[in-house]
């Protein structure tokens, strides 16, 4: 349907959210051209791929169909890197959003340095005051739950990840 959007009402459609990943072996990590033909099932669907000496985390953008990388963690280290960083070890998810018009509006989702997401509310408010011509507060539950049900399987994969570099050396 497009990732988030569709109806032409100005609202957002509710979708299946993605899952996590929750049995990591490294070892197993394809590389990051095995996503260039791989559509995702699933808005924000996460997936791993291993680059020399780092795992990256890239999630489905169903919008604009593609892959879009979330950050990176080195194998052996413990701390994830947001390729959105905020430059404390924090950083940034974007989600799109289809208003139904087939162009993507992006929301930005604030993760701080101890992996803790800011409150979706805030996050879907300054989503509807930055297009406003848009939406209005009619809409917020309804983005709120989307920023909700759709990072949460991102940020319990990156808790994952980090178990698993952990666990590997």
């Amino acid at each position: 349907n497009g990732g988030g959007g569709g109806g032409g009402d100005g609202g957002v459609t509710n979708e299946d959210p993605p899952e996590a990943i929750t049995a990591i072996n490294l070892k197993q990590l394809l590389p990051p051209e095995s996503l260039r033909d791989r559509r995702g099932a699933a808005d924000m669907e996460p997936a791993l791929v291993c680059a020399a000496e780092t795992v990256e985390l890239h999630c489905w953008a169903a919008v604009t169909k593609r892959w879009r990388l979330v950050g990176t963690i080195a194998i052996g280290g413990s701390a994830f890197e947001f390729e959105q960083g905020d430059g404390l070890g924090g950083g940034q998810l974007l989600l799109e959003f289809d208003l139904g018009d087939g162009k993507p509006l992006q929301a930005n989702f604030s993760i701080d340095a101890a992996g803790n997401p800011e409150n979706e509310y805030m996050a879907a408010q300054r989503f509807i005051h930055s297009n406003f011509e848009f939406l209005n507060n009619n809409h917020l539950e309804e983005i709120a739950r989307k920023i909700r049900n759709f990072t949460a399987p991102v940020l319990a994969t990156i808790q994952n990840l980090k178990i698993a570099v952990q666990n590997s050396g």
